[in-house]
This record gives structure tokens, sequence and C-alpha cells, in this order.
């Protein structure tokens, strides 16, 4: 066997193993910056840390790999982080994506790091995907509502998603973002978006999260296909960004979706409903409860209607309310009819138990029978 004679040349001078007599620099091994970018790829936060601070050759692959995509849990140590970019300009520059979960209720820490998320904001020149969720207990007052609210229309902010709570201002931080194509709002008991004019940007997509039980996930997704010119993408894109969503407080995904809201103007076009439910039924399937939310009250086919259910194998609840949820009788069917619609929406449909109109009208199911509980 031929003997290797001690730091002789393995592979090419230019890669990693080479003989101290080639390297320039005293000896030093030079690894390409792709190299230290793909080895970055497999190190932990906590080795990219060390790696940084204890070699200068890495700072900045390393640096870069670690604060491109930051997520921060403001109740842990994390939070560590954000006072480094509030600091740190240099570093604020390197993030692209950034999560930040606050506690559900706000209390001085909270206070104190929505101030200083504030401003870092400014700093992130190059973050295209923000993801803030502020306590939703109750509105943080109007100072440091007033501070969040510039620092998202801050115009080196070039966005492309952002989740935020329902109580900034939507519609000024939309306005000032014309690069933004994904917006999810975290609701406390409303939807904020159905006041918006339609639409704001042609390419966005808008939609709203709400927690309908104790659990952590977000379970009640509604959808605005009137303020989006490519509302026949809206579902594909909600379950994409979901899957980019890095938290582990903040729970977003497609499976523990059980709710689906869709605001119309009216249900007149028929395969542009259809469309949406099947692309639902698509990226969602485990939706149990589905709301048809009305501008204004028309004429509904119950053929159309089953036709568009088809798809919604799990259905059980079906609702069709005002946008406002105020009652209109307008166009509602009577009580005959609306058994008829039932039990036809119930063919295709085994699970469905009940269905309710925007007249305040609910059916119940009982065995084979239909029962009118009234408004």
């Amino acid at each position: 066997m031929m003997a290797i004679k001690p730091y002789s040349c393995l592979f090419n001078p230019r890669y990693l193993l080479c003989s101290y007599s080639s390297r320039p620099n005293g000896g030093k091994m030079y690894v390409p910056t792709e190299l230290k970018s793909h080895i970055a790829m497999f190190c932990t936060r906590g080795s990219l840390a060390s790696l940084a601070r204890v070699h200068t050759s890495y700072q900045q692959e390393s640096e870069r790999a670690l604060y491109q995509s930051v997520a921060i849990q403001t109740a842990s140590d994390e939070i560590t982080c954000l006072e480094t970019l509030s600091s740190n300009p240099r570093k604020a520059s390197l993030v692209w994506s950034l999560i930040v979960d606050f506690p559900y209720e706000w209390d001085d820490e909270s206070f104190k790091t929505a101030t200083m998320l504030s401003d870092v904001l400014p700093c992130l020149c190059l973050v295209s995907d923000l993801r803030i969720r502020l306590p939703t207990a109750e509105a943080c007052g109007e100072p440091l509502e007033l501070r969040l609210n510039s620092a998202l229309r801050f115009n080196s902010l070039r966005l492309r998603t952002l989740y935020c709570n329902d109580y900034l201002d939507i519609s000024g931080v939309i306005l000032a973002q014309p690069t933004l194509q994904f917006l999810g709002i975290y609701a406390n008991g409303g939807d904020s978006l159905r006041d918006l004019t339609s639409p704001i940007l042609p390419s966005l997509t808008a939609i709203t999260l709400q927690r309908e039980s104790y659990l952590p996930f977000y379970n009640h997704l509604s959808i605005f296909p009137t303020l989006s010119s490519g509302s026949s993408v809206i579902f594909k894109n909600c379950s994409e960004s979901f899957q980019q969503n890095a938290s582990e407080d903040t729970l977003t995904s497609e499976e523990h979706v059980s709710q689906v809201s869709i605001f119309l103007d009216d249900f007149h076009n028929t395969p542009v409903v259809l469309g949406l439910v099947r692309d639902m039924s698509r990226f969602f399937p485990n939706v149990s409860r589905l709301n048809f939310m009305l501008r204004n009250p028309s004429e509904i086919v119950g053929s159309e209607v089953a036709t568009i259910l088809s798809s919604v194998t799990e259905l059980r609840e079906l609702w069709f309310n005002m946008w406002d949820f105020t009652k209109d009788e307008t166009f509602a069917p009577s009580t005959a009819g609306k058994i008829g619609q039932a039990k036809a929406r119930a063919a295709v449909c085994p699970h469905l138990s009940q269905v309710a109109y925007w007249d305040g009208v609910v059916l119940e199911r009982n065995g084979e029978n239909w029962e009118d509980f009234g408004p």
C-alpha cells in the first residue's frame, strides 16, 4: 500500500484538503464560500452562533444562515435575538423571514418587547416574510399601536407576506406595501377585512384566522375573493403560506382547519363558487363547517349548491349568512323549500346535520327528517 505523506494534497488544492505548502496566508485552509454556506444548512442555531464567534473565516456565512430566518417566542430566552437585531443594524439587514409570537395577554414585558420590535422593523431592509402575533386579549394602547403601524408602513420594507393582528391599521399597511402578495390577519372574534374595498391589490390573497376552541390551533379560516383578482388560487396560496410557518407557538396547518367562511358579493357566479369549494376540499380536507357570507342576498338554486358541496365529504354544518350577520328575509326560501334543499344537500354530504339561512332559520337533522327551529 502506498504511504500517504502528512499534509499531502489529496484533492484539488483549491478545496478542503491540500498540502500546507500550497496554502497561502501561512498555511490556512481555504474553504469556498459555497461550501461554507452548504455546511451552515446542516448546523443547529446554537452551532451557527458558536461558529460565527469562534472562527472569523466562517462568520459571514454562519451569521447569514443564523439570521436569514428568525422565529422568536417573546416569553422565552429567544427574546435576546430581538435585542441583538435592535442593537445591530448589520445583522438586522440579513433577515429575510421574521416570526414574533407574543403571549396571549399584555404585560409589562410584552409592551417592552413590542416597542423594541417597532424599532427593529425599519432596519429589516431585506425581510419579505413577516409574521407578528401580538397579544389578543385587548388592544395595546394608542401610543404603541401608532408606533407599530408606523413601523409596518416604513418605506424600506418590501413585504410579500404579512401576518398581524386585526387591531392594527390593515388598510394603511396594505397601501404602504404595494409588493404584498399574502395577508393573514389574526382575528379576535371578527373579520376586519370585510369592510375593505375591492380589490386593493390585484395579486393580494387576504385571509383571517381565528381560534374557535381552547386548542392552540387556528381552526377557522376566512377568505375574501372580492379583495383579489386571483380568487382561483386562494386556498393554494393559503396552504403554501401555512407550510412556510416556522413558528412553534402559532400553529397553522391545513389539517387543523375545520371551519371556513367564504365572503361573497352574492351567489350568482356558480362556477367561481364551485371552483373555490373544490380547491378548499383539496387543500383543507377536514372542513366540517362551511359559511357562505353574502353581501347581497340572492336566490340560491338547490341543485347548484348540491353540486358545489359534492366534494366536501366531511361537511356537518352549512350556514348562509349576511356579511354583517344581520337577518334578511329577501330571497329566503319557504320552510318546505329549505327542507327540500337540506335533503338534497344531505344526499351528497352524508354527515350534514345542520343548515342555517340568512333569515335566521336553522334546520337540524333528526334521523331522516329535518326540523325547523325558526329564527
